[in-house]
């Protein structure tokens, strides 16, 4: 096997999203997966832009962006670098996206496009379906953190 195909797969085995799949499952992921670079600057996606792909950053660093203040602010709510994925909301819906992605430095990414995505849940169940339930337990489990936050913050203000 090629030594690139080989970093490549022991890349997405540890991505947590992809954590489930052998060895075997990943390499087949990764025939789905298209390689792009992104130069500082560039923006990935922005806030409201539909919803097409999962990215998983290879190299690099970029923020993961919000619009306050009616638009004309943007705030920085985390900034990812290799080994993070961002974009995974994509792989349910095809909803606006909720947040958008600007390049700090030079960056490598996988993306994995929903179209993709559903053509391997169809043929490869095996490999989609982990990866579903991966997606639908953060979520949950973000959810659950941001009702506590919620709960938390509404009983400071009660006082």
């Amino acid at each position: 096997m090629h030594r690139q195909t080989q970093e490549r797969i022991s890349f997405v085995m540890e991505v947590p999203i992809f954590g489930g799949l052998s060895a075997l499952q990943a390499g087949r992921l990764l025939t789905h997966c298209v390689e792009r670079k992104y130069e500082p600057g560039e923006t990935i996606f922005e806030e409201g832009d539909m919803g097409k792909a999962l990215f998983l950053v290879l190299s690099g660093r970029v923020n993961i962006t919000k619009k306050v203040k009616g638009g004309d602010e943007e705030i920085v709510l985390v900034t990812l670098e290799s080994g993070s994925y961002f974009g995974e909301l994509a792989l349910l819906d095809t909803l606006p996206r909720s947040a958008g992605a600007k390049v700090l430095a030079p960056t490598h990414v996988l993306i994995l496009y929903k179209t993709d995505f559903d053509t391997l849940i169809e043929r490869r169940a095996d490999i989609g379906m982990p990866v579903m339930r991966t997606i639908a337990q953060a979520l949950s489990g973000q959810l659950r953190r941001m009702n506590e936050e919620l709960a938390r913050s509404r009983e400071g203000h009660s006082e």
